[in-house]
This record gives C-alpha cells, sequence and structure tokens, in this order.
C-alpha cells in the first residue's frame, strides 16, 4: 500500500475551488484505485470542519493559514509532516511549498508531482514583490518535480515556451455539478436571468461586466461571489448593491443551491483572464447555457473556441443583446464538448495512471 500525500487544499469537504473538488473526486472515485493507494489529505485551520477522515482518506489538520504568503509556511509544514510520515508520493497543488523541493529530491526518494495553478503571478492583485517571489516558486516547482501537471492546453504552451517542460495535461471535471439536488435559494430572482460565479478580484474583470450591464436592458445579473474580501471587491459592491438589475451575493459554497441558480440561468458570463481551466466555467457548460467568456487563450482552449468571446464592456453589451437562436446554439455546443472532455470518471482516470506511474518508480 503506498502512500499518496495531497498538499495545497483548504480542506474537506470541498468548497468552491478547484483543487479542492479535485481532491474530492479522487477520494469519491477511490475504487479506481484497486486498493494501491491510501490518500492524506492536508487541511488548513479554519477551512473546513474538524474531521479524522473523509472518504477513507486521513485528514491531517495544519494549524496555519492556507491564504497569501502564509501559504507557503502552510504548504512547506504540510510536506515535512508527510515526509516525517513517509509518503510515498507528494501531489503539491499549487507552487506556495516549492521552495522546499530541492531538499525533497537531495534527501528522499518521495515522488513529486506539482500541479501548476495557471500563471499565478500574473494576476493583478500581486505586488511586484509577490509577482517575483511567484515566478521564483513557479521556476522552483517545474524544475524539482517530478512531473508538473496542467491543466489547459494554454498552460502547457508557457511551460513548454518557459522552461521547456512537457507537462501532463488534464483539466478538471464539472459534472459533480449535476449530482447535487436543487435547492431554491431566497435570494434567487423570479424567471431568467444571466449569471456569474467567481472571485471578486480586478483579473476576473468584475468591474467590465457590471459595466456591460448598465448599457443594457434585458435579463438581470446576478453575480455570486467574495465581495468582503478586498478592497476592490468591497469598493463594487458599494458602487453596485443599489442598481436595478443587478444582483450581488456572498459566495455560495452549496452545490445544490448552485444547481437552482444554474438551471435558472439563461446566459452565464466568465470574466477570467488568467488561470488555466477555471472549475466553474467547466461546470456551467453541464448545464447547456451560453457561454459569453472573455477572450484569452485559456477560455478559448477550455470552450474549443466555440463560446462567444469579449474583450471589453461594449462587446459584452453586445453579445448579451444577441438573438436567440445564436445564444441557443452556443449553448448546444457548451452542453456536447462538457460531457466530451469534462467527466469526473475520465480526468480521474487520467490522474491515476499519472499517480501509479510516479509510484511504479519507487519498486525499481
Amino acid at each position: 500500500m503506498y502512500r499518496v500525500a495531497l498538499i495545497g487544499t483548504e480542506g474537506l469537504p470541498a468548497q468552491y475551488g478547484g483543487f479542492e473538488t479535485v481532491v474530492s473526486e479522487f477520494l469519491h472515485n477511490s475504487e479506481q484505485w484497486n486498493s494501491q493507494v491510501n490518500f492524506e489529505v492536508y487541511c488548513a485551520a479554519g477551512c473546513s470542519p474538524v474531521m479524522d477522515k473523509y472518504c477513507g482518506a486521513k485528514l491531517v489538520h495544519i494549524p496555519m493559514s492556507a491564504h497569501g504568503w502564509r501559504s507557503m509556511v502552510y504548504d512547506g509544514v504540510s510536506i515535512i509532516h508527510a515526509l516525517w510520515h513517509r509518503a510515498d508520493v507528494l501531489m503539491c497543488f499549487g507552487v506556495s511549498g516549492s521552495w522546499i523541493l530541492l531538499l525533497v529530491r537531495l534527501f528522499t526518494r518521495t515522488r513529486i508531482i506539482a500541479h501548476v495553478d495557471g500563471i499565478e503571478w500574473q494576476r493583478a492583485k500581486w505586488s511586484p514583490a509577490g509577482r517575483f517571489a511567484l515566478k521564483v516558486l513557479e521556476y522552483l516547482a517545474v524544475r524539482f518535480a517530478h512531473r508538473v501537471i496542467s491543466d489547459n492546453a494554454g498552460i502547457t504552451r508557457y511551460l513548454k515556451n518557459r522552461y521547456g517542460s512537457d507537462p501532463f495535461e488534464v483539466a478538471y471535471g464539472g459534472d459533480h455539478a449535476l449530482r447535487a439536488r436543487a435547492s431554491i435559494s431566497p435570494n434567487m430572482p423570479d424567471g431568467k436571468f444571466i449569471l456569474a460565479i467567481c472571485r471578486i478580484e480586478p483579473e476576473n474583470n468584475v468591474d467590465m461586466i457590471l459595466e456591460a450591464m448598465r448599457a443594457i436592458n434585458g435579463l438581470p445579473l446576478v453575480m455570486i461571489g467574495n465581495w468582503g474580501r478586498s478592497p476592490y471587491g468591497r469598493a463594487l459592491k458599494e458602487v453596485y448593491k443599489n442598481i436595478d438589475g443587478i444582483l450581488l451575493l456572498d459566495p455560495i459554497y452549496d452545490i445544490g443551491v448552485l444547481k437552482g441558480f444554474r438551471e435558472k440561468t439563461s446566459v452565464y458570463v466568465h470574466g477570467h483572464s488568467a488561470g488555466g481551466t477555471n472549475p466553474s466555467l467547466v461546470e456551467a457548460m453541464f448545464f447547456g447555457v451560453p457561454i459569453i467568456a472573455f477572450d484569452c487563450d485559456f477560455n478559448r482552449f477550455t470552450t474549443a473556441n466555440k463560446a462567444l468571446y469579449f474583450k471589453n464592456k461594449e462587446e459584452l453589451a453586445a453579445l448579451l443583446n444577441s438573438d436567440v437562436k445564436t445564444l441557443s446554439s452556443v449553448g448546444k455546443d457548451m452542453a456536447s464538448l462538457a460531457i466530451e472532455k469534462y467527466r469526473w470518471a475520465d480526468v480521474i482516470i487520467k490522474y491515476q495512471s499519472l499517480i501509479l506511474e510516479e509510484i511504479s518508480y519507487l519498486s525499481k
């Protein structure tokens, strides 16, 4: 029996973060591992209920924050703990703990898999010093991991061009969003609406989406996100909270409540400009709703160039006024693509092949 330590998540049960959902799906599809693997999941303080096990996996609670610069300490301590307890494989989600990977390579036989989370240093929220640190951590992850995971063809191309790396490409799944039993939120508007779900950050073009809504006289917008987390979010909420046709809701983590919103969605707007394959985008595709996404490589690769794309508020406003026939065709394409590329059963088989390949090196 081999021990695989999953490092870098906030914890379980999964909330709406991509890494947490990946880990949750690992465990819910545990029968595919043929009793070869024991998972140990590292969880941050205050981010999940304190439980000893989840779907058969051991949960290790580290009394530290997983946010900002503190994630470097949290991931580093998690890695040290995992090595002390003889982990055979480290699967590191994100690059925060990569400062310690050279020592892991020098003094242990433990195999390292690093899942690069987009191009993190490009996010507008970071200071120049933070961007430099993230560039260094990204380099260390690619340099010292035995295998690197990319979740999007755009990230794969970036890693090949910048580092000469040959990453293992596997996207997120999204069909878990269909499994839950839909429930109705008291905050849900009557009738159809436009939906956006994201972290409220500049690179997600939240201000652009809100400005575009001012220019149309159509369906209302429901935007779900962490408005209180940053000055950027708080300022936007203050400006738009009382504008007719715009409903700003705090984060919703209940997948059943989110399903209720998605089932009543007429159009899904996705403003992300950084990162790779975004989980909320993939989840929306399974509902067969038309997708209007910010025009960048990551979103085009995720949607196979079959969505509608905008670069500014004027283009977004025009697309939101598209004819029903065009929008309906896009929705059908999104549903077909989701089934073809983003089913968790298929995604986990790819992860399984990678982990078992790394385990095979330990027996040589």
